[in-house]
């Protein structure tokens, strides 16, 4: 047997082509055009309880009012007149009216009936509200009512209705307001325990306002919570930069002194993540963020900018000393260990400060002058602060000048390369030489290999310029093999991203074959600290190289990691003293006694020792005297085009 809902659907699509939507109470009317039809009984429009188990239905009449009925849409106004029919008498209970598919009681008698109200707590999830001006009371009827008073029914007066509502004032004004007939659209807070966000039709009858209140008090928290979730950091809680911006710039405006922008990265960061995964790197961002915020009077001033980095904005500083004050106060926050899973987490902090107004008048301005401070800062050694000036600002705009030409000084054709002869100590021979870049910009003039290395490995371009590099070098051994030359090497200088990339292998064997050059005339020469990068994977790299027939050469010396120990371990032939120790040969005993033994133990391990910028007759006596391999510097010969070098091979200088 089918339910009481059932039955009453199929009735009700049986009749005149009407349907019914009984959860949100709108009417959809087809084939209706005539007032005979409007007038039809039709059978089972709700479920009322005993009748339905009586196996008997409502019986409706209504009539339409106000607009004409469209005949594919759905009534905009219409009457209900509910009434039963039991035994063949006829008994009216009262009117219901639809407004725009929302229910409104007609009358008190219809609030009376008990099954109405059954029918109203299992069909509809709004809530009936009757407000009695003249008795000054309000009666709920619906879910809601149930929330505020554990009863599906609760009355209460009219005043404590109103105290209720916090937008009280604005309520009011409209509820004044209404005239007769009309309607009332508003949206109030109720607060009772906690906040209910209401949407309240009503309508007014006389001394009587009877309508509808929907709940989206669920709505609203969810879409708060939205709202926090874009406007806060998941991880840190604090405000995005987003909101940090606008606050800031509004702080900036209105400041009477002068206010600083700092930008704290944490240094090492990365090594966090890939040592103790991800979960354990937003733990260390969460708890700094906790101890920072411990140190200011109020979060509203502090956000997380690009992963590892924090914003924090001071405002009336009123001296440079009361800012390194509160500097010493955040880098504080590193001296005690982050303990995450039992295991002590150091981390440390490196920070860049602009002041405004001096270094820019709102946030974007001061944020870029202060992470130019932060990169002075980390170049000065972790764990440092560092104040913007505009010596910093011509310096990164010098950076940047070069990062733009950097680009196509290829293409057109600025960089060459020059050779710094190598000479035998013994004999005072030329051997070989350094092969060293050199860049002639058309729009800046000469540029630094100390001022162009860099930003190239930095923009990664170092590759493209080291196979420049390789590929003259082999052109320049193919012209000497074809002039006669034979008995020479000359050094390349290796990048760190050749290294990682490994493009070092596949330049040399490609320009192997296509100049027919022998890699014994290469020397690769390779930095310790490149070296000590990726140890293992690079020592790997070199053994391939010199499989391929090429030397190896171990350059600036003790500047790096200088472990004695790892010269066993290493594929290379060649040992180069950096030139700091040179320098210093005829006025410090420690750097005599550091060279000699350097020498000494190169010696016994088969490894053969070159001694840069040598500058002095004097520096050349002594390297001679403790039976340095081999020589080169200023003293000899300076850098030269390749057309000065191919006379010098082989010959006394």
């Amino acid at each position: 047997m089918k339910n009481g809902m059932g039955m009453i659907k199929e009735k009700l699509s049986s009749l005149i082509g009407v349907s019914w939507n009984i959860t949100n109470g709108d009417f959809k009317f087809n084939n209706i055009s005539t007032k005979e039809d409007l007038n039809s009984d039709i059978k089972g429009i709700m479920k009322l309880i005993q009748l339905i188990e009586k196996d008997e239905f409502l019986k409706i009449k209504y009539s339409k009012i106000g607009k004409k009925i469209n005949i594919s849409g759905k009534l905009d106004i219409c009457i209900l007149e509910f009434g039963y029919e039991i035994n063949g008498i006829k008994e009216k209970i009262g009117n219901l009216e639809i407004f725009n598919g929302n229910i409104i009681f007609k009358n008190n008698d219809i609030l009376k009936n008990l099954e109405i109200i059954e029918i109203l707590r299992e069909f509809s999830n709004d809530t009936f509200i009757k407000i009695d001006d003249r008795e000054k009371n309000v009666k709920l009827i619906g879910n809601f009512a149930k929330q505020i008073s554990k009863s599906f029914e609760y009355s209460f007066a009219l005043d404590e209705f109103f105290d209720c509502i916090k937008n009280k004032e604005s309520f009011i004004k409209n509820y004044n307001s209404i005239g007769e007939g009309s309607i009332l659209k508003d949206e109030i807070i109720f607060s009772n325990k906690k906040d209910y966000y209401l949407n309240i039709n009503l309508k007014k009858k006389g001394d009587l306002l009877i309508g509808i209140i929907k709940d989206k008090t669920e709505e609203v928290i969810k879409r708060e919570a939205l709202k926090n979730l874009l406007s806060h950091d998941n991880i840190t809680g604090f405000k995005t930069k987003e909101e940090i911006v606008k606050l800031i710039n509004k702080r900036l405006v209105c400041a009477k002194g002068r206010c600083s922008l700092i930008l704290l990265d944490l240094d090492d960061f990365k090594f966090i993540n890939e040592s103790f995964g991800y979960q354990a790197g937003d733990f260390v961002l969460r708890e700094v963020g906790l101890r920072l915020t411990k140190k200011m009077l109020s979060n509203e001033y502090i956000c997380r900018h690009n992963g590892d980095e924090f914003i924090i904005f001071f405002e009336n500083i009123d001296s440079k000393e009361y800012l390194e004050e509160c500097l010493t106060d955040i880098m504080d926050v590193f001296d005690d260990p982050i303990v995450y899973r039992g295991k002590h987490l150091y981390v440390n902090g490196s920070i860049g400060i602009s002041v405004s107004p001096h270094n820019g008048l709102e946030f974007y301005g001061l944020l870029k002058n202060a992470d130019a401070a932060l990169t002075i800062a980390k170049k000065n050694g972790k764990g440092n602060f560092a104040f913007f000036d505009y010596s910093i600002s011509r310096e990164f705009s010098r950076t940047y000048d070069i990062q733009r030409c950097l680009r196509t000084a290829i293409k057109k054709e600025e960089f060459y390369v020059l050779f710094q002869p190598k000479v035998f100590v013994s004999n005072r021979k030329v051997i070989g030489f350094e092969a060293l870049l050199r860049w002639k910009s058309s729009e800046l003039g000469p540029v630094s290999p100390g001022e162009l290395i860099p930003i190239a490995e930095m923009t990664r371009l170092i590759i493209p310029i080291s196979t420049f590099i390789l590929e003259e070098v082999f052109k320049k051994i193919r012209e000497l093999l074809d002039l006669g030359y034979d008995n020479f090497k000359i050094g390349i200088n290796l990048s760190e991203l050749q290294l990682r990339y490994n493009t070092i292998l596949r330049d040399l064997q490609e320009f192997r074959e296509k100049y027919d050059v022998d890699l014994k005339y290469i020397e690769i020469e390779i930095t310790e600290s490149i070296l000590m990068k990726s140890f293992d994977k690079n020592i790997k790299i070199l053994k391939d190289i010199k499989k391929l027939g090429a030397t190896i050469a171990l350059d600036d010396f003790g500047t790096g990691y200088s472990s004695l120990n790892y010269l066993t371990k290493l594929p290379i032939d060649v040992l180069k003293i950096d030139r700091s120790f040179v320098t210093d040969l005829n006025k410090n005993l420690k750097s005599r006694c550091i060279v000699e033994n350097i020498i000494n133990l190169s010696h016994q391990l088969g490894i053969d020792v070159v001694a840069e910028g040598v500058e002095e007759k004097e520096q050349v006596d002594y390297l001679k005297n403790i039976l340095c391999d081999i020589i080169q510097g200023y003293y000899f010969s300076k850098p030269r085009e390749f057309e000065d070098i191919v006379k010098m091979i082989g010959k006394k200088i």
